[in-house]
């Protein structure tokens, strides 16, 4: 079974879907399941060297209020499965095209913890900033002057553009968002009854 996800790495929802689906798969007793990240962008205006976080939160979310409940929110539903965010960390909005790419360099085996690394590095590093993601690479044993040339050259380019039109493709408007073999789609951070009960339908169609 292939599950294609659809994922912004600075997005607390998306890890919060990402985290509920790998203790779904700890429950799975049936067939082997092969996760494809993919990248999404839910802030397309976001420039290359990020924003103040603040400053981009309360663009998006309409004002200081509106983000102090939306964060308290997702850090208590983050809490409920063992996540811990701290917002109050974090002082650029990074663009994530770079952390995307290094995901996208990472062996498939790795990807995963790769992203979870990521994902808890937004909260304290500038993870748009080439050095950062050029650390992270040299922590998973990664040729940092190889990942540094591939980064600087703009070849990524091409790969994150096909994951942007793969979602095109999927209608993707929101992440997360799941594809399990090209048939049935999973929207939004769901929880482990829902993530089990669609692989369940999925076996269940295509025996």
């Amino acid at each position: 079974m292939h599950i294609h996800i659809f994922q912004d790495i600075v997005c607390p929802w998306c890890r919060i879907g990402i985290a509920s689906l790998l203790g779904t798969l700890q429950e799975w007793q049936a067939e082997e399941v092969t996760l494809h990240y993919h990248a999404f962008t839910i802030d397309p205006y976001l420039p290359n060297e990020g924003v103040p976080f603040r400053v981009n939160m309360e663009r998006l979310l309409g004002g200081k209020e509106q983000v102090g409940k939306a964060l308290e929110y997702v850090t208590a539903m983050g809490q409920a499965i063992g996540l811990h965010f701290c917002f109050d960390q974090i002082k650029i909005r990074a663009h994530p095209d770079l952390a995307h790419s290094l995901l996208k360099l990472t062996p498939l085996a790795q990807q995963t913890s790769m992203l979870q690394t990521l994902q808890r590095a937004y909260f304290g590093l500038d993870i748009g900033n080439i050095e950062v993601i050029l650390q992270i690479a040299d922590i998973f044993g990664l040729d940092k002057h190889e990942v540094e040339e591939k980064l600087q050259s703009g070849r990524m380019a091409i790969y994150l553009q096909s994951d942007y039109e793969l979602a095109e493709h999927y209608e993707v408007k929101a992440v997360p968002f799941f594809v399990i073999n090209h048939s049935l789609i999973v929207t939004g951070a769901q929880t482990i009854p829902t993530f089990l009960q669609a692989l369940k339908k999925v076996t269940c169609d295509e025996s």
